[in-house]
């Protein structure tokens, strides 16, 4: 991530904003630039499979505490139901990864 970070400051500089570099000054920071994003994009997709994982954990943990009540006192339906947590993280990680374009 320091890398990606450093790639993307170096970008930044006046010469490849400005437009004084040479061509193979602009081409090498283009570069930096796409690695970074792509490193950026791989710690994005590492953080939120963990994060959605701990969600599915957490919710398989619940299923099997109350499964007990659930059959006893709920239908099928209903227990289909428990699923909104982890269809919510996905609709919300899909909206992060790919917004709508207007």
């Amino acid at each position: 991530m320091d890398e990606a970070r450093q790639w993307h400051s170096l970008f930044q500089h006046h010469d490849g904003v400005t437009g004084t570099a040479r061509d193979s000054v602009v081409v090498d920071y283009a570069k930096k630039m796409i690695a970074a994003l792509d490193y950026l994009g791989d710690i994005t997709q590492k953080s939120a499979a963990n994060l959605l994982s701990s969600i599915l954990k957490a919710e398989k943990s619940e299923k099997n505490l109350l499964k007990p009540i659930l059959k006893a006192e709920k239908s099928e339906k209903d227990l289909l139901s428990l699923n909104i947590t982890q269809k919510s993280a996905a609709n919300l990680l899909n909206r992060i990864l790919k917004p709508e374009k207007s």
